[in-house]
């Protein structure tokens, strides 16, 4: 009797600590789910979301409550949700897909976050998918990264085609005229993804007679042979910039043009002989440039060589 009250006793805390052992990995296990360093959500055949953890849910900023029981696409950038829709039937048909994809998820308060995601399926003892399992890892910080550097790349290209630009005209030495003027303006429409060049020389005082230009059509180049910068002058010096290099936009240019030009925003580059205001080449653009101070500054070492260019040229004189 003594020896089977003692197996009972020894028997029942046995079990409590086989209790309290599992209480306790249960615990741990949740404290791991929750508060993993990447996002997991759980989903079933349907893409309803299951189970998500804390990590994941203060990522998107809901609520756990807020995402379960809500299908996992209404949390995808609109333009990506039919191919993860597709790619999700495929999954859980069994096709064999790549397990990594990169997706884009929208926020609560709308900012969108870049995600890589990895799918693991689950499923019952005959084979049958019954769900997925996935992990999601933010890398919104390294996409910007990414972006940064291709456009530091696209900087840096436009940088030496424009280097190249400004050499070859200070090598150009005493070439034809008319071959230099149109490399200038081809030059110019190139580096400044213009959508029309005109160059205007001067006849007298501040009346400029057209002399070149690239994608110019019959008409316009019938009403825009002359024009009078007197006012372009006059804002040149208002905005203190000495009639280097301005932008201007379309209700400041069009009189000069007469009201007759077809483009909104303009860059007028002055050609210059022995300081004396000889030519303008005007830049037009359909959309507004938006110029850095270090644009500017190039824009006035490409009018200062195209200058000596022409100067050299002969053309001047």
């Amino acid at each position: 009797m003594e020896s089977r009250v003692k197996n009972f006793i020894l028997k029942e805390a046995l079990d409590k600590r086989l209790f309290n052992v599992a209480s306790e990995a249960d615990t741990v296990y949740q404290e791991l789910w929750e508060r993993a360093p990447v996002a997991y959500h759980t989903l079933d055949t349907n893409g309803v979301i299951t189970r998500v953890n804390l990590t994941e849910a203060e990522m998107l900023g809901y609520s756990v409550a807020e995402m379960v029981g809500q299908p996992i696409f209404n949390f995808i950038l609109k333009e990506q949700r039919q191919q993860a829709e597709e790619r999700f039937r495929m999954k859980i048909i069994g096709q064999s897909l790549n397990r990594r994809e990169d997706r884009i998820y929208i926020r609560k308060d709308g900012r969108q976050v870049c995600v890589i995601i990895n799918d693991v399926l689950e499923k019952d003892r005959t084979g049958r998918v019954v769900g997925i399992w996935t992990t999601m890892v933010d890398v919104t910080s390294q996409k910007k990264l990414e972006q940064r550097l291709i456009e530091s790349y696209k900087h840096l290209g436009n940088v030496n085609r424009r280097i190249s630009v400004l050499l070859d005209l200070v090598q150009s030495g005493r070439q034809d005229k008319k071959k230099i003027l149109k490399y200038i303006l081809q030059s110019a429409l190139n580096i400044s993804n213009a959508v029309q060049v005109i160059y205007y020389r001067r006849i007298s005082g501040y009346h400029y007679a057209l002399e070149s230009a690239i994608k110019l059509n019959i008409q316009e180049k019938k009403s825009l042979q002359v024009i009078n910068i007197k006012k372009l002058i006059r804002l040149a010096y208002s905005n203190q910039r000495n009639y280097r290099v301005n932008g201007f936009l379309q209700h400041q240019i069009q009189p000069i043009f007469n009201n007759k030009a077809r483009y909104k925003y303009y860059l007028t580059l002055p050609f210059f002989k022995k300081n004396t205001l000889r030519g303008m080449l005007f830049l037009c653009f359909s959309q507004k440039p938006n110029l850095s101070h270090q644009e500017y500054d190039f824009y006035y070492l490409f009018s200062f060589h195209a200058s000596v260019a022409l100067n050299n040229a002969g053309f001047f004189s």
